[in-house]
């Protein structure tokens, strides 16, 4: 006898396989997430010890606090969020070394400019000229640093007075407060599109490194290539999930291919190491097993809980028997829930027949 079957198998303990690969996930998003989040204080740490943080004081304690946040988020959130702060320290240091070396280029100036100048300005007029130039803005000052030079020549050579000197100091803050400003919306913009056009290579790698189906891994790859980088991080959840999906569903399989290979074992069964063919929801996962006497069984198991199997190489009721071998073993062992079989051929008994039957196959299908 020969027979062929399609069935459906699912696990009895998929939700709990699932539910522990999520936890194990979530775990090791955790640690990732955490690790980052270390690297990100050894960064703003750093940037202290540099003296650069005096320049963006207020950029440091606001990602302080998102670093604290995060660390009472789900491992999920707080990726996603982590990643945004990862932008946030690499601009801050652009912005932080950028104030500082016009802030050196300007004391160096100023050093000069004192030093010829300390002797012939009257200490009204320097104490006057100091307190108006006391500006908050730290990067206005600097860029304007040439401009008051100029002012404070022309203040010496036509002897303004205090009043004088206030007004066109005023006039001057309000220019370049304006510029510094300008100064900092395009410094963002080019930071900001360089850290996107990273954040793509990274996501690129996790889509070609993910086994997930051609058809998604193309629309993933054609969505991140269209990216302007508004959609960035909603795109990025979107890849982390199918990432996560992917190893949820390999995580089943894997156990049900476990299960596939015992039962045949305790069969009798000399059995092969499993293979893997093909990729995404293509993919299957071979069991070859046979007998001394040349008896065969095959299971190709998909990543969709599909099943396929083949007796082979049997006469009479030998195929029946060894079918009852490894199947109850599946589902009673094992926890393999056997359903909606399929039986796509059976070769009838022939306990005289002398040339090799067609392969018998099963299938099982979801419901």
């Amino acid at each position: 006898m020969s027979a062929i079957h399609e069935r459906q198998w699912r696990l009895e303990r998929e939700r709990q396989i699932r539910e522990k690969e999520r936890k194990r996930r979530e775990q090791e998003i955790k640690q990732m997430t955490s690790s980052y989040l270390q690297q990100y204080e050894q960064r703003l740490q750093a940037l202290e010890q540099q003296g650069l943080a005096q320049f963006v004081n207020t950029q440091v304690s606001q990602i302080r606090n998102e670093i604290n946040r995060i660390r009472l988020m789900n491992a999920y959130d707080g990726r996603n969020l982590s990643f945004e702060i990862r932008n946030q320290i690499q601009s801050l240091w652009s912005e932080a070394i950028e104030a500082r070396r016009i802030e050196e280029e300007h004391q160096q100036f100023l050093a000069q400019e004192a030093q010829r100048e300390a002797e012939r300005l009257q200490e009204q007029k320097e104490q006057a000229w100091q307190q108006a130039t006391n500006w908050e803005n730290k990067l206005a000052r600097n860029l304007a640093f040439k401009t008051l030079s100029f002012l404070k020549k022309k203040v010496k050579d036509e002897n303004w007075d205090i009043i004088q000197i206030q007004t066109a100091i005023t006039a001057i803050k309000h220019e370049f407060e304006q510029k510094a400003f300008e100064t900092q919306a395009t410094s963002a913009k080019q930071i900001q599109q360089k850290l996107v056009n990273e954040e793509k290579q990274n996501l690129l790698k996790v889509i070609e490194t993910t086994n997930l189906p051609q058809s998604q891994s193309e629309l993933l790859k054609q969505q991140l290539k269209e990216s302007d980088g508004e959609n960035l991080s909603e795109l990025a959840i979107q890849i982390n999930q199918a990432e996560d999906v992917t190893l949820e569903d390999e995580a089943v399989r894997k156990e049900m291919v476990k299960a596939v290979y015992q039962s045949l074992k305790q069969a009798g069964f000399t059995v092969l190491n499993p293979k893997k063919q093909g990729d995404g929801d293509d993919s299957v996962v071979v069991i070859q097993a046979s007998r001394p006497q040349g008896n065969q069984a095959n299971f190709r198991v998909k990543l969709d809980g599909s099943v396929r199997y083949e007796f082979d190489n049997y006469k009479g009721q030998s195929c029946k028997k060894d079918m009852a071998q490894v199947l109850p073993k599946l589902s009673d062992i094992y926890g393999v829930d056997l359903s909606d079989e399929r039986v796509i051929w059976e070769n009838p008994d022939d306990e005289s027949a002398t040339s090799k039957p067609i392969t018998p196959i099963h299938t099982y299908q979801k419901r």
